[in-house]
């Protein structure tokens, strides 16, 4: 526990580098670019977000499980994998150049090279050594951030920012494959290897449409606010929402630090739900006390940083911050569906989660606008993230578990347990 303590430590400094690095530069974005300016770089930064799967083509998941498996044969494992990414920007290209002029299509095209490129640090969480890739990572988005707010205040335009965005991408690639180089010495090259291709073929497929599933519920909204009520209300619902969202890495990060230890705990069936119920409690409730502190501070807080322009996404803020309470717990789903070998009803998850969003979008934006949207989201995350998994039989119980962790003051003898153990002593010793 020491070590996933110590390298959960340098994975939180990671986070919060880059979450108080985002937030800052998204201040001053808004404020340089007004609503409208800031609602059509959100436009096309969702853009980007929509074709993220084709470069990653379901496939991050897969990797720190792989290798956890099979250390061994790490370099084959992200070689293939590599192969596998490289295919996915070549086919995203081509479908941005058949719906959309050749500039955004370059825009995506280096986005997604540069996600594709991004191998290292799966090696890195599954080794639990993120010094390899957090200190050049932090000091590129810290580079970013820099010439980001210098474009903006020089430009004003929003399509000069977001090629700086996509720039980022692309060299926080490079920047994984040099280190990886580094520290692996060996490099990444992309290998058809007939057993791990195969292994990829019969797994990532349903990942990858988990993916655009699960995309699509995540961004569809600032997409669909732009087209249906302008640029300008786009831009103050982005405004509240990118603040909220600010938040979903904490949850990525926690799994990114305990899932080796979970991993271990599977060797136990008891200890291995144990551990289950004792994440999932720590990530809602931590997610509930956020969503209520925020509910005081939400307008104060916009119209202090982004001005008297944005005031109404104060409200859009108190509202759309409760669909954190099931992101944070779907950081641990995802992962559990994963180590239960149970990809295939992700898809179902995130699907049945991007048909509420959509259907309740197109519903509710065009009489309530951007209020609208974060009721959509709100509803989609919990179907996704909660209530789809009491259909199928094989994860009635992980719905069960989360519902348990919403009850949790109701549950005395668990509180007693975390109160005299201590709650990290359940991902302790599986002895």
């Amino acid at each position: 526990m020491r070590k996933v303590w110590a390298s959960g430590g340098l994975w939180a400094i990671d986070r919060a580098v880059i979450v108080v690095t985002s937030a800052v530069v998204q201040i001053i974005l808004a404020r340089q670019l007004g609503p409208e300016g800031f609602g059509g770089l959100s436009y096309l930064l969702a853009l980007i977000t929509l074709f993220l799967p084709l470069a990653r083509l379901g496939l991050s998941g897969l990797l720190v499980k792989a290798i956890l498996e099979k250390p061994e044969q790490e370099p084959r494992i992200l070689n293939a994998a590599f192969a596998w990414r490289l295919m996915g920007v070549l086919v995203s290209l081509g479908v941005a150049l058949a719906i959309f002029p050749a500039g955004i299509a370059a825009l995506l095209a280096l986005s997604l090279l540069g996600v594709a490129l991004q191998l290292g640090e799966y090696s890195a969480q599954a080794r639990s050594a993120p010094i390899e890739v957090v200190p050049p990572r932090l000091a590129l988005t810290l580079i970013a951030a820099l010439l980001k707010v210098y474009v903006a205040l020089e430009t004003a335009d929003a399509a000069m920012v977001a090629w700086i965005f996509a720039f980022e991408y692309f060299a926080q690639g490079l920047l994984q494959w040099f280190s990886f180089r580094s520290h692996r010495a060996h490099a990444l090259k992309p290998s058809a290897d007939a057993d791990w291709s195969r292994h990829f073929a019969t797994r990532a497929p349903w990942l990858l449409l988990s993916s655009f599933a699960e995309i699509i519920y995540l961004r569809i909204d600032i997409v669909m606010l732009e087209r249906l009520r302008g640029p300008a209300e786009a831009g103050v619902y982005a405004t509240a929402a990118r603040l909220s969202e600010a938040w979903y890495a904490v949850p990525q990060l926690v799994m990114v630090a305990l899932f080796p230890a979970l991993w271990q705990l599977r060797e136990n069936s008891t200890r291995w739900r144990e551990g289950v119920q004792a994440t999932a409690d720590a990530l809602f409730w931590a997610a509930f006390a956020l969503a209520v502190i925020m509910q005081f501070i939400a307008e104060p807080l916009v119209t202090t940083l982004f001005g008297a322009e944005y005031q109404a996404a104060g409200s859009i803020l108190a509202l759309h911050v409760w669909a954190g309470v099931f992101v944070f717990m779907r950081a641990l789903v995802s992962r559990w569906l994963i180590a239960e070998d149970l990809i295939r009803l992700s898809l179902w998850s995130h699907g049945a989660g991007a048909l509420a969003n959509v259907l309740l979008n197109l519903w509710l934006i065009p009489t309530h606008g951007a209020q609208g949207a974060a009721w959509a989201t709100i509803v989609s995350y919990g179907v996704a993230g909660w209530l789809a998994f009491y259909l199928p039989v094989r994860t009635r119980g992980l719905a069960g578990q989360m519902t348990s962790a919403i009850l949790l003051p109701l549950n005395w003898n668990r509180l007693r347990g975390y109160w005299k153990r201590g709650w990290w002593a359940v991902l302790g010793s599986n002895q």
